[in-house]
């Protein structure tokens, strides 16, 4: 009996030795003829998109289009960088990996049809985080191109200060116009020098590490608004995102220690330069750009005229008068098609705001017709100086030369009363800058 159970025992025992023998070969093969070998310890960051429907021609069948992450050098080498082609389902959303962490201004192509979208990730990407893409389309792909084109005459772009700017009519007109996109990019790198050469100046007060951080708030305003319009499924959710970002941006100046008037001024002086640049390229991307910059400081201006009322303590019916006006200029300038028109649009908003401002300062309200009155004056020898001059210098020092002027007069014309005098300063200057 006991030389049965010890024979019964060995058999046990060799059977389990061939059996992991066996197991042993299985694993061998298996990891012999595996085609890749995965890293469990290694974490992809994910990217999230689709492409936009009215960028599809044809069937507007959204599915099945190839995508890719692409990483750009100065010298235009492209170098893929998603672990695989991702591919677009019914409704056109893809997602993408990549095991780069922290690295942000990645390219997104599209192939649908023989036809490439194309896109600018402003946020970067993080291991084991989903970031999101904003709907590809022809908007996206030519912010992308003026973003290559900057990239390769070896300076840094401003991919923020490009994408706000781009709308369908301006997409349209550049689209497939190497020269015009080519020309336009030259423009926008001349804007954010002049930007950066104003927000520096003495007379604006900014530093550069202010200068850095709102540079980092624009990008992280991108990022948001990226998410935002992925999921905007309506024309006025896509312009509360815009609204957002510009928000932000303000918002940065002020967390920074500036005001933001501050904001206002220095776009002001920037867009000018930059239209200067847009009206020897094109006549008709010379208006689109008109009326989108003016679409832009309309809203920058809403929020910072807003904000000198509040100070001055406006009741909530002036401050509302003054929020309609603003969300009307705003609404009207798109539908607008001629720059005589959007003179108007803002001087009608000026009227109002002037009218408020005049009962809000009581005894010192009677003196803005006067105050006015000079900066008419000083508002013509702006226009002259700037419509005349090719240097990016010159017209900042006009528009300086111009804010300064207002700050001289109202000290002169309004008393101590120095939050009257502040913030009627900041309104007057911020009313009166648009030509």
């Amino acid at each position: 009996m006991i030389e049965i159970d010890a024979l019964r025992i060995k058999n046990i025992y060799n059977k389990f030795c061939i059996s992991l023998v066996v197991l042993f070969f299985i694993g061998v093969l298996y990891g012999c003829n595996s085609d890749e070998s995965v890293d469990a310890d290694i974490v992809t960051a994910k990217v999230v998109g689709k492409v936009s429907d009215e960028s599809v021609s044809g069937d507007n069948n959204l599915q099945n289009a190839l995508v890719k992450l692409v990483r750009m050098d100065a010298q235009g080498e492209e170098e893929i960088v998603s672990l695989s082609e991702a591919v677009t389902d019914t409704q056109g959303k893809f997602v993408l990996e990549t095991y780069l962490d922290g690295v942000n201004h990645l390219f997104i192509k599209a192939d649908k049809n023989n036809a490439e979208l194309r896109g600018i990730l402003a946020s970067k990407v993080r291991q084991g985080i989903a970031v999101y893409m904003q709907p590809l389309n022809q908007v996206t792909t030519i912010s992308a191109d003026l973003f290559k084109s900057i990239l390769i005459s070896n300076n840094n772009p401003d991919y923020t200060g490009i994408r706000i700017l781009i709308d369908e009519e301006i997409a349209s007109t550049l689209d497939s116009n190497r020269s015009l996109i080519d020309n336009t990019a030259a423009a926008f790198e001349t804007g954010y020098q002049a930007e950066e050469e104003t927000f520096l100046r003495p007379e604006i007060g900014g530093t550069t590490s202010q200068w850095e951080y709102i540079l980092s708030t624009k990008v992280n305003a991108q990022s948001a608004l990226d998410r935002d319009l992925y999921y905007s499924a309506s024309i006025s959710s896509r312009q509360k995102a815009y609204q957002n970002y510009l928000g932000a941006v303000a918002n940065a100046y002020v967390d920074s220690g500036l005001q933001f008037v501050t904001f206002s001024k220095v776009l002001e002086v920037s867009t000018r330069v930059f239209l200067k640049e847009i009206e020897k390229i094109n006549s008709r991307l010379n208006f689109e750009f008109v009326r989108r910059t003016s679409e832009i400081r309309a809203g920058v201006l809403n929020i910072a005229v807003q904000y000198e009322f509040e100070r001055l303590g406006a009741d909530p019916s002036a401050i509302n008068e003054i929020i309609n006006a603003g969300e009307e200029l705003e609404n009207s300038i798109p539908n607008m098609q001629s720059q005589s028109e959007l003179s108007v649009a803002y001087t009608n908003y000026k009227d109002v705001v002037i009218e408020n401002l005049k009962e809000l300062l009581g005894g010192n309200g009677t003196v803005i017709d006067t105050i006015e009155e000079n900066i008419m004056n000083y508002k013509n020898e702006l226009i002259s100086i700037v419509d005349n001059s090719n240097d990016q210098s010159a017209v900042i020092d006009a528009y300086l030369n111009f804010y300064g002027n207002i700050t001289n007069l109202v000290q002169q014309q309004i008393g101590t009363n120095s939050i009257q005098q502040y913030a009627a300063n900041n309104i007057l200057i911020m009313v009166n800058m648009y030509y």
